[in-house]
């Protein structure tokens, strides 16, 4: 039983690998299958349109992917090709070879896309994403900000606020009367790009990228880094599996009902762990430099893997409220969580803000896990 388990994970694991280095192992496959969606027990009613209507959240995969529902929640997509056409209440997150957003779709949350290719003829509320040929359409419209890493991108629709751009070949909508940008446009690229007048309602900031760091190798080290966390992530919650099943467990519980004080524990650990340090290294003449060293190692070791553990506890509470008691979709929730959290980093300042939160969480869902835990998990372990 066992065995089958780990055949099924690492088949999924190396799915979503192949679909994040954008192979073409799809491409001669034309065989076109429903979408499933996470939760198989909800029913979707039909609206007066060909379309249904999907009042929870949904987990799309397929070789291509056709969403035209009205969905009330959040998306998840994995597979080559993607086109979206419905109508969305909540975020999108899209891992695929191409992405398009077309005129009739309309995205009320943010979309997160990973995708060498991007169009955008709808409307959307936010943008985040990694390509390689980024296209707003005329039709398109961005009712926020843009926030993208491509190497070739052109905006020929409207963009309600900001844009953070890095590209090295951007190209605007020709003959345009009227501003295409309603704020301020932030751009990184290896020499200055021409902008037409009247394009930018707001002001215009350029910073200059090394010249040795291209766009490409931005965004190359950028995935590089997205799939060692995935893989590194995998195999520390193998071994949590493998070591404690119940480990998963308590840190839904811990995140639940403990968060706040697990950020404040994590805080203290990691302070006090500096502190100790530096006065062993300081005020022991050299005889506690050995244990400050050991110290600092695994404060590092328990740093580096706090976030699978933050997203392990998150995965526990959605498993849950699915129903989904297996440990494949488990695995499954806790890497698109490390997956999501990799890309939300890359957000300026925001990012950086993210990640220290949501490590200090999970490094004091570590600390948690060894103090007084009977006392605090007796209860939902037994439930």
């Amino acid at each position: 039983m066992k065995t089958n388990f780990f055949k099924k994970t690492i088949f999924c694991l190396l799915l979503i690998l192949f679909i994040l280095s954008f192979s073409t192992v799809f491409a001669s496959n034309n065989l076109v299958i429903e979408p499933r969606t996470v939760e198989e027990d909800s029913v979707p009613t039909t609206t007066d349109s060909d379309n249904t209507y999907i009042s929870s959240d949904l987990f799309l995969y397929n070789v291509n992917v056709e969403l035209s529902d009205n969905v009330d929640g959040n998306v998840a997509i994995y597979g080559q090709n993607v086109n979206i056409t419905g109508e969305i209440q909540g975020d999108v997150l899209v891992i695929a070879n191409s992405l398009r957003i077309s005129e009739n779709a309309m995205i009320y949350g943010n979309v997160f896309a990973l995708a060498p290719t991007i169009d955008v003829a709808g409307v959307v509320s936010d943008i985040y994403a990694l390509s390689s040929n980024f296209t707003l359409e005329s039709t398109g419209r961005i009712a926020r900000n843009l926030n993208i890493i491509a190497p070739n991108a052109t905006l020929n629709g409207k963009i309600g606020r900001d844009v953070n751009i890095n590209t090295s070949n951007l190209n605007f909508a020709e003959e345009t009367t009227e501003a295409i940008v309603g704020g301020n446009f932030n751009y990184w690229s290896d020499t200055e790009l021409d902008i037409p007048d009247g394009v930018i309602s707001g002001e215009t900031k350029y910073t200059a990228v090394e010249t040795q760091r291209s766009t490409k190798d931005v965004i190359a080290s950028a995935f590089s880094s997205i799939v060692t966390g995935l893989v590194l992530s995998f195999v520390i919650i193998m071994l949590c599996i493998w070591i404690s099943p119940d480990f998963k467990n308590r840190l839904s519980t811990m995140v639940k009902n403990h968060s706040i004080k697990c950020f404040l524990i994590g805080l203290l650990i990691a302070l006090a762990v500096i502190v100790a340090s530096i006065f062993l290294l300081l005020f022991t003449f050299s005889l506690g430099s050995t244990v400050a060293v050991c110290l600092l190692g695994l404060l590092i070791l328990a740093y580096a893997i706090s976030g699978t553990i933050f997203a392990m506890g998150i995965a526990k509470l959605i498993t849950d409220k699915l129903n989904l008691t297996k440990n494949t979709p488990f695995v499954l929730f806790s890497l698109l969580v490390v997956l999501i959290v990799s890309l939300l980093k890359f957000i300026p300042v925001l990012g950086g803000v993210i990640n220290i939160l949501t490590s200090l969480v999970g490094l004091g869902m570590l600390g948690m896990n060894f103090y007084k835990r009977k006392t605090l998990y007796t209860v939902d372990d037994n439930k």
